[in-house]
């Protein structure tokens, strides 16, 4: 380390409490408080480019930062002079935490680069703050979240601050044509404003930063006509799950997660890996007109397992080059799975009770046919994957028998889902690999 970094070592998290004293003293509201403190945090980090010589003391810096605020929000006396800044709103919140991991993570990513790693940390600093002081002081369109409320003023001022923060620096610094970088930052604003609406728990202040880096690694470079049928893609996909929003039982930040998941499949795996999760969404809507008069709204936990288990495979597609109809199988499989699951738990809420046996393998038949046959039907060799589907009706059966121990709480639920389809697809991918 160099002698600056060492400085900034001591210096920058002395100036983290001094901000978090200053503003816990002011008279203002727990919300605002919590904004400014967050908005001068990102301010701050938006030096680190210049200040710091490599991710080893940024590193550092953030173990240091994390048990700054651990102490502010666990010892009585900190809490009380410091920790009003951060821990006054009434919902729980680790925030502040994902803000510290992101900036670390970011510039260990980026490598210091000023406009890889300043991007991404001015869109969460920037746009998160416009969308907390639109949302409390002007929003009337409400949506529900697990946190609670969110905003449609909220949204659009975060899509509208965000776009500014990823365009002016493009326009500016990157090599790009204007066209491009401005396509770019529209894809940046619109795919934030669609993690943060759906994000719980201050987990916006992780994926945000680390979403549009990854963004940036993609889209700096790509032509403005490819971009623009990737903004067409997303618009459609928005657009149909806000239309079909008062059917579907989904609170708002899971249906903007559902969009969000649609597009990623599309983007990383193409129509083969996109068609499985409309049908599944179709399924889901048509098995909602059979509850009319129900008042029950799943989260986006519902989404998050589905999420974890197809990101698995796009993941190991993406990190190995992979093209055409690889890794597809087994992302079928964790589907079908996963249809199973949700469609046991339909059969279980109509009061159809048939033999466990029987029960399962209806589910599992519906989560084969439902989301094997329009991933197969896409996919770049039919053929070769129609082995999936008897061992994707498998896995659904099982995921179906083993459904029945299935935890009532809503987290713990989807988390058992998750780690089901999960390992039944690795199953799937483990045996079918034996046999090549």
């Amino acid at each position: 380390m160099t002698p600056l970094d060492i400085a900034a070592l001591v210096a920058v998290p002395a100036a983290l409490c001094g901000v978090m004293a200053a503003i816990s003293a002011l008279g203002w509201e727990a919300e605002l408080k919590r904004k400014a403190t967050h908005f001068a945090m990102g301010c701050a980090t938006l030096s680190f480019p210049w200040l710091f010589s490599g991710p080893l003391p940024v590193v550092a810096l953030a173990g240091i930062c994390g048990a700054v605020l651990l102490a502010s929000r666990a010892l009585p006396r900190w809490r009380q002079t410091c920790g009003t800044a951060l821990h006054g709103v009434g919902r729980p919140s680790l925030g502040e935490f994902y803000f510290v991991a992101a900036v670390a993570l970011v510039f260990a990513l980026s490598g210091g680069d000023p406009l890889r790693y300043g991007i991404p940390v001015a869109v969460l600093t920037v746009a998160d703050a416009a969308a907390a002081l639109v949302g409390t002081r002007f929003g009337r369109a409400r949506f529900k979240s697990r946190d609670g409320t969110k905003s449609a003023e909220g949204c659009v001022s975060f899509a509208f601050a965000a776009f500014a923060c990823a365009a002016l620096p493009l326009l500016l610094w990157a090599e790009a044509e204007v066209a491009a970088a401005l396509l770019a930052a529209l894809m940046i604003a619109a795919l934030a404003t669609l993690i943060e609406g759906a994000c719980t728990g201050g987990a916006d202040n992780l994926w945000i930063p680390v979403g549009v880096w990854f963004l940036l690694d993609r889209y700096l470079d790509m032509p403005a006509a490819h971009m623009a049928v990737r903004a067409l893609i997303l618009a459609l996909l928005v657009a149909f799950v806000l239309v079909a929003r008062r059917r579907a039982a989904l609170d708002g930040g899971a249906l903007l997660g559902a969009a969000l998941l649609g597009y990623g499949a599309w983007a990383l795996g193409g129509l083969a890996f996109l068609a499985p999760l409309i049908a599944i969404f179709l399924c889901h809507l048509a098995a909602m007109r059979r509850f009319k008069d129900a008042h029950q709204t799943n989260d986006v936990f519902s989404v998050a397992a589905l999420a974890i288990t197809c990101l698995i495979w796009l993941t190991a597609r993406d990190a190995t080059g992979g093209s055409g109809d690889d890794f597809l199988a087994p992302y079928l499989v964790g589907a079908m799975a996963q249809l199973a699951l949700m469609n046991r738990a339909t059969l279980a809420a109509l009061g159809a009770w048939p033999p466990p046996a029987l029960r399962a393998a209806r589910a599992g038949l519906n989560g084969a046919l439902g989301a094997g046959l329009p991933g197969i039907a896409f996919a770049a060799d039919p053929r070769a994957l129609l082995w999936a589907l008897p061992a994707g009706w498998l896995a659904a059966f099982a995921a179906a028998w083993l459904g029945h121990y299935e935890r009532p709480d809503s987290a713990m639920r989807f988390a058992h889902r998750c780690l089901l389809a999960s390992a039944l697809a690795a199953l799937a991918h483990t045996i079918s690999n034996s046999f090549r």
